[in-house]
Parts: structure tokens; sequence; C-alpha cells
């Protein structure tokens, strides 16, 4: 089996599988087509089937685009059907599924999503999986637990021999190795893996897209990772969730019911879900008078060019339950704002999903009809990740801790995201927020202005964006 490494976006990992006995192909986790359509056209094979490992757009946007091109069926998991862009077929736990003379097998390991799968190559010694394992680290819990990343990491993962090769969604590894070595700063293997990214991530391409395999990290093995991930080497389940959450930092407070509500089973909702009712406007301000919290689910440059004051900014996006868990209460009546182009159903099936389902309704015709209204409406400024160090007041990181460790601006405050909403109130002469795309700091922002603070700017990019604009070195911890 060979296995073309394909740069994709920003730092997304696409993979394109020959059987060199067939010249049979397929492409596994597909954001965008044109790099791999140059690639399968470069070495002439016959794409057969489309992969992907769970549903998120930067691992499954070109799929339609590629299943026409090549006439090949679109494979993810059974769960995930209407979810997948292009899904034909359904995978499960135990199949098979054939590429060329190669076989796969399916691994189930929900945890970052809940319909996320890997692909095992044994014969092969490949696995694909997605955005589950990383090099020195795993993915973002987004529609799962804890314990369910210990099960796909300790008990699945962890049980294929130490040759395998792992092939992950993304280009993390340095960050990952640094956090490493700041929770084991005795760990030889971590300092020696360390070393050898930072030679490898040094003569890295100005456009990821240019990358070539001199400058790629990945793949690990799984022996490597037993060996540098801190997760692999907890003793047991209890040990892993602690390991996992300090490297969370904060963790959202929805986590202290869900186990109890996944052992329960969700409620019977019937089919189709609950709609968002639209309410007219006399209507969400008295509601939201009488208390009901008002989350506001445009982009953030939509907040950021006119917002009702004091909501709270949660841009739609996979990780909308999870903040949502984190800086609302449970049993919260929830007024939204709400993009004309954006999916209600996505926003109602993540409220679900974490347990949130005292959803009152979202304001009819959103900001335009607040605004018409001659109702107060107030904004933030934007301004280029590259800029933020520039400015006269101070630069608010709102990362995890992890993020922050592996690189920030030299200087900046640093508070995650979870915790400001304790510590805004001291936090008056900031004067730009930053993550590390700009959503999370539009929230951050928000929140400031609840606290009595406005018109916090709010950076698109992140600290490797300031870097590589003002040439300057990324202080480390």
């Amino acid at each position: 089996l060979r296995v073309e490494r394909v740069p994709t976006l920003k730092d997304n990992y696409s993979y394109l599988l020959v059987c060199e006995r067939s010249g049979e192909a397929a492409i596994v986790d597909a954001p965008e087509a044109a790099p791999l359509v140059r690639r399968v056209d470069a070495l002439g094979c016959r794409v057969t089937r489309v992969l992907s490992t769970h549903h998120h757009l930067d691992h499954s946007g070109a799929n339609p685009e590629l299943a026409k091109r090549y006439d090949a069926p679109v494979y993810g998991h059974s769960s995930d059907a209407s979810r997948i862009p292009g899904f034909s077929d359904g995978l499960e736990e135990g199949d098979t599924l054939r590429v060329g003379q190669e076989t796969a097998r399916i691994l189930f390991i929900p945890a970052h999503t809940r319909g996320h799968i890997a692909y095992v190559f044994d014969d092969a010694l490949a696995l694909f999986c997605g955005d589950t394992l990383f090099a020195a680290g795993c993915g973002r819990l987004f529609e799962g637990t804890p314990q369910m990343m210990y099960t796909a990491l300790c008990v699945k993962l962890a049980a294929l021999p130490d040759e395998m090769r792992v092939f992950c969604g993304h280009e993390y590894t340095a960050a990952n190795l640094a956090f490493a070595a700041h929770v084991e700063p005795q760990n030889r293997a971590v300092r020696e893996k360390q070393e050898r990214v930072a030679k490898i991530r040094a003569r890295a391409a100005a456009d990821w897209h240019d990358a070539t395999p001199e400058e790629m990290t990945i793949p690990s093995t799984i022996g490597e990772e037993r060996a540098t991930n801190p997760l692999l080497a907890a003793a047991d389940e209890d040990a892993f969730v602690k390991a996992l959450l300090e490297g969370l930092g904060t963790y959202p407070a929805y986590f202290a019911h869900l186990r109890d509500l996944n052992r329960a089973g969700p409620a019977v909702l019937g089919l189709p879900q609950p709609r968002l009712p639209a309410l007219r406007l006399d209507d969400f301000r008295r509601r939201a008078d009488g208390g009901a919290t008002v989350v506001d689910a445009r982009p953030a440059a939509a907040w950021a060019a006119g917002h009702v004051p004091g909501v709270l900014a949660i841009p739609l996006r996979p990780a909308f339950a999870s903040w949502l868990g984190w800086l609302i209460e449970r049993d919260a009546p929830l007024l939204f704002l709400v993009g004309a182009e954006q999916v209600r159903a996505e926003l109602v099936r993540q409220c679900l999903q974490i347990g949130y389902d005292h959803f009152v309704g979202e304001l009819a015709g959103g900001m335009g009809a607040w605004a018409g209204a001659g109702l107060p409406v107030r904004a933030n400024p934007l301004t280029d990740a590259g800029r933020a160090g520039l400015v006269s007041g101070r630069v608010l990181d709102v990362r995890q801790d992890r993020e922050h460790a592996a690189g920030h601006i030299p200087g900046a405050v640093h508070v995650e995201l979870g915790q400001l909403l304790g510590t805004g109130d001291r936090l008056d002469d900031v004067e730009v927020v930053m993550c590390a795309h700009g959503e999370r700091a539009a929230t951050a922002a928000s929140i400031l202005e609840r606290a009595g603070h406005p018109g916090v700017a709010v950076a698109v990019g992140g600290p490797e964006d300031w870097a590589a604009a003002t040439g300057r070195a990324l202080a480390t911890r």
C-alpha cells in the first residue's frame, strides 16, 4: 500500500492510498479537491473510494466533488449519514473494505465526534485515525467524554502493534510535544523527538500546500506514541481522565453530568427533531428581560460588525456545544440570534447532545429586526493578528493552557476562555483578545463587554500569524 500525504488547508493531512498491485486508490479525509486531484493525476491511479474518518468539513468538504469526478462511493460511520457530505455507504465496528488488494478494518472510536472511525490496514501497518490520536496528543472533545477518549486511545488504538504507522489529521506535532515536555520534563524520548521535529519543521514552506515530505512529521507509530504521548502513558482510566483534563486546562461544566446522561440514554424526541421557534421582537425582548440567556450564534465577524449589547457570542461551528456547556448553566432558558444562512437544525442538535434542551427560540428577522426597530447596537473592531502586539493596551490570550504553553505573544496576559467569566471585571486595560483563529476571541470580547469593558478588538488569526507577520519568536514556558 502506497501512502501519499497530501497537505490541505492550513495544517491538514489528506491521504491518497494506492494499491500498487492493482492501481486502485482511495482518498482519506478530503477538505479540498484540487491538491488531491493533482496528486491522482500525477500518479495515474484509479480512485474507487472516498473515505471519511468523521464529518467535520475540514475532513470531508470535498467529498461530493471527488465522488462525482471519480464516480466513487463515500464511506463513513453509519450514524453520520446525514452529516458527512456525499455520504453513500455506512460502516460499523469490525467491517472491512478493500482498496484494490489491500484490506482495511474499521474501528469505531467516538470521542472527538460521536461518529468517528479509524481505518486500520493491518498488513500494511497503516492506521488512519483522523482527529482522535495525534502525534504526542489527541483531538478535542467536541461530542464525547474523557471516558470515551480513553476507550478510543488506550483500549482500541493502543492495542495495535508498536510498528503500526499513525497517519493523523493535522500537523500538530511540535505544539503537542511542547506540552508533553512541559508535563513530563524528565521524558528523554519526548526531548529527543522534540529536537528531531524542530529540525524537520525548520524547513517548513510558507504555504502548507507547498509542503514536501521532508517537512512533515507524520506518520508517527504506536510505539512512538507509547513513549512520547502523555495520554497513552496513563496507568488506568482515572489517571487518563485526570491527564486529559489537565491538558485541556479548564473543561466544560456539562462533563459533570454527561456520563450520567450517556448512561441513561437520550430523551426520545422523535423525528424530525424539535425546531427552533421564531419569536417576534416584542416576545424576544420580554423573554430576555425575564432572565433568558441570549446567545449570538452568528459568525465572529457578523457579531463584531453589530450585535445586541450584552449578548454572549458563541459562533455556531463544531465546537459550539462545548462552549455552550462551558459558559452557560444547563437549565438556563436560551434565546438565540442566528444568521440567515445558518442551519438551525445543527444548532438544536448540538444543544440536545449535551442535554441543553431549554431553548426558547430565536429572534425572527435576526439583527436586522433588532436594528430596524431602532434598538441599541454595539460593535467591536476586528484586527489582524499580526498587529496584536503593536497596540498600547494588553493582549489577552484566551486559548487553553496547552496551546499557550506551546507558544504565545511575549507579554500577553493568559486567561483560559473557560475561566474568563470570573475574571473579566479585572481586565479593564485589555485592548485586543486573541485565540487561534478568532471565534473564541469573539466569545471572550462578549464576556468582557458583559463585565463592563465594551469595544475590545478581536484578533483574526493567532500567535503563529503574529510571529509570521512580525518575524519575532513566540514565547514558551
